[in-house]
Parts: C-alpha cells; structure tokens; sequence
C-alpha cells in the first residue's frame, strides 16, 4: 500500500492544457467515485485550481495504477489522447506527503506563498469527503497538511504583503483609506487584469465597483461575474467625479485621463481627494495628472516596487516554511509507518489470544468452576507479560529499524502466514 499524488501543474502543463482538466466542484466528485469504484485507488481526493489538477490517494499496488489516472482525467472534459504523458507527475509516500505539504504551505504555488491555496484544498477534500472516497489514511493525510499550511502562515512572514499586481493595487487603496467597504471603484477596462483587480476588491467587501469599457458588452460581463455595475464609456467624466478611487487597465496607447480632464472633474468633486492606480501598459493616465491638488496617481512601475519588497520579504521566509514542512513532513510519515507495526502487533495479539483461549479450555477439567475467572485473569497478566517486550519494541524502533524487526518478530512467533497482504 502506498501514498500517491498524480497530476499537472504550472510547472509541467501550460495554460492551455491545464484548462482542458479544470473541473468543478461535482466533476471531481465524478472523479473521486470513479477512481475508487475502478479500483484504481482506495481512497481519493482530486484537487482542481488554475494552476493545477492532482489527484491525492492511497493505492494497494503502485505498479497496477501508472497511466490509469491520466486517462481518466482526459475523460472527464472528453479530451482523448492529444494530453502528452509527460506533463503529468507521478510521487509516493514521503515525495507525495512533501508535495502536498508544499502545496498547502504555498511553496509549490505560481504566487509564492498564496493564500488561496489552502482554502483550494479545503474545498477538494470536502468534495471527496461528500463524495465518501476518503479513508483513515487521507483523512489523517490532508488534516496534517492543514496544520502545516496554517503553521507557515501564522508562524512566519510567508503569506505577508500582496505580490501580485491586481492585489497590491487594492493593498494600496486599503492602505490610504483604511476602510474601503464603502468606497466606490471605477475600474476603467474589463480583461484580465481588470477582471483580477475585481476579484481582488470583491474579496475586500467593496460593494460599489462601476466598470468602464470601450467595449461596453465585455463590461457587462466583467460586472455580471463581481456583481458590478456597468457603464458606458461616455460616462467617464461624471463617474471621476463621483467614485473614490480610479484603477485603470486598458490596452489604450495613449492617455484616458488627461490633466484636462481631471482639473474639471477636481472642479466638480470640490477638490475631494481622488486615488488614482495605473496598471496600463501604456500608461493610462496622463503623467502630469500627478500636478493635480488632491489627487494621489501611482502607475505600474510604484506597484512593482511594491510587489518586489513583498517578494523578498517572502523569498527570506522560505527557510523558515521549509523547516516547519519537514517537521510535519516527518511527524507524518513517523505515524504512516506505525501503522504496519500496529498490524503486526494485532496479529501478535490474536495468536496469543487463541493460543490462551485453547489452553484454558484444555485444563478446566483441573480447575474447580469457582477458580476459572481467576485462571482467565492470569492468563491474561501472563500473556501481558510475555508480549511486553517485543510490543513495546515494535512500537520504539526507528523507521530504519521498522521492518527489520517486524520479520524477525514475525519469524520468532510463526505469524509470517497471517500477514501476507500487510505490506
């Protein structure tokens, strides 16, 4: 038996192959049931993001499941066989343990040290728990990969300052603000940038988000998806004059915002103060916006600085995070490997207990009746004592020692032939 993750990610997939195994939340439900149900593993927990697709479980003969994930997965959207062998990854036991421990801590993420991930894999553990393809093993597996995630987080600086562009646009907003629930946003532009800094003000509680496209239909739809407000571009000017803060992200070559345009909208907002964020490339807004009383405007390149600060705040916690998945990485795989000792200690158990159970039944015919539940006490103690010493060697030995001293055990006591589908 053996700990197995199979999948894709950022590292080994590009985009458009990874969209091809981006499932929802019932599809991995599918998934799970099917691996199971297939006999490919017992149990199961699929975990689909953006950036990856793995498939965590515990299969009885590692040589018997190679190729059979992978084929399934490409079965789920109706892909074929176009999906090339070698993007998909294949560990067990502690490589497994380690990758998915590194997957909750943030250190195999595409945004070093992510938050999201964590409540990714929450979400795909919950789906296979519903599904009921998890088992004493993934159980104990993914409730130990939470710990480690939540220690990285609250015991280091790793998830510390936003290091993406989208966040730490918002991250600056919060900052000049304090409370931005109940500011009003104009987002100037609807792609993916545009459509990340939305997810980013959403998860922020910011109600009053009014998106602004030349494309006003693209518009509607980025509002549809953040429970925005769509407006038509010829409403540029009245919506300066009535939001808080303006993030602007379009493909325009020249500037929206002119200093023009913005002295008239400063002249109607009575001088309130104005956040302006340029994540354009070209830039958006008018570099002499910046001589405006009351407007604060920061561009692309003030945001980057910021991302590359938070990014090496971060990278310095590396140490730190890959010290605290080691510990848990190996207090994991400490209890893992008990658990053939623990089989090995119940077969003891039985073969004691029958040959106890035998020698009773044999000699009562020499005991009076009154005697025999002091005989079965005794018996008992006596077998106590005989099992103290290997039991209590069996369950101290290192990892290294493990299956050296289970054979011998074993071999010593004759219960090699009980045990045959142990291991």
């Amino acid at each position: 038996m053996a700990l197995i993750v199979s999948g894709v990610n950022h590292k080994t997939a590009p985009v458009e192959l990874r969209e091809k195994l981006s499932f929802n939340d019932d599809q991995c439900k599918w998934v799970d049931q099917q691996l199971q149900r297939s006999g490919i593993l017992k149990e199961t927990v699929v975990l689909s993001t953006c950036n990856r697709t793995e498939v965590y479980g515990v299969v009885t003969d590692r040589s018997q499941f190679n190729g059979k994930i992978p084929k399934l997965l490409s079965d789920v959207n109706e892909i074929g066989t176009d999906l090339p062998g070698h993007i998909f990854y294949h560990k067990f036991d502690d490589a497994a343990v380690s990758h998915l421990f590194r997957v909750a801590g943030g250190l195999d993420s595409m945004i070093l040290g992510e938050a999201q991930i964590l409540g990714q894999l929450k979400n795909g553990y919950r789906c296979a728990a519903e599904a009921g393809t998890t088992g004493l093993l993934i159980n104990k597996l993914f409730h130990h990969a939470f710990r480690t995630g939540k220690r990285v987080r609250n015991e280091t600086r790793f998830g510390e300052g936003a290091i993406s562009i989208g966040s730490v646009a918002v991250e600056l907003a919060k900052k000049i603000y304090l409370d931005i629930s109940e500011k009003k946003v104009a987002l100037i532009g609807a792609g993916e940038m545009a459509a990340q800094t939305a997810a980013h003000l959403t998860n922020y509680g910011i109600r009053n988000i009014f998106i602004l496209n030349r494309t006003f239909d693209k518009a509607i739809q980025l509002a549809r998806r953040t429970g925005g407000v769509a407006l038509s571009y010829d409403k540029l000017e009245s919506t300066l004059t009535a939001v808080d803060i303006v993030i602007a992200s379009t493909s325009a070559k020249k500037p929206i915002i002119t200093r023009e345009v913005l002295l008239r909208t400063m002249e109607n907002r009575k001088n309130r103060p104005l956040l302006i964020i340029d994540i354009s490339v070209p830039r958006n807004i008018d570099p002499a916006v910046k001589q405006v009383y009351n407007t604060y405007v920061y561009d692309i390149d003030d945001l980057k600085n910021i991302v590359d600060q938070n990014l090496a705040v971060r990278k310095k916690e590396i140490p730190r995070a890959e010290k605290i998945i080691n510990e848990e990485q190996n207090a994991f795989m400490s209890w893992y490997q008990s658990l053939s000792s623990l089989n090995t200690i119940q077969q003891l158990h039985l073969y004691f207990e029958d040959i106890r159970k035998k020698e009773l039944s044999r000699n009562k015919k020499y005991f009076k009746q009154e005697d025999w539940e002091q005989m079965e006490k005794f018996s008992r103690s006596l077998m106590k004592k005989f099992l103290h010493n290997p039991i209590t060697r069996l369950k101290t030995c290192s990892v290294e020692e493990n299956w050296c001293d289970r054979c011998t055990v074993k071999k010593i006591f004759g219960v090699e032939d009980l045990c045959q589908n142990d291991e």
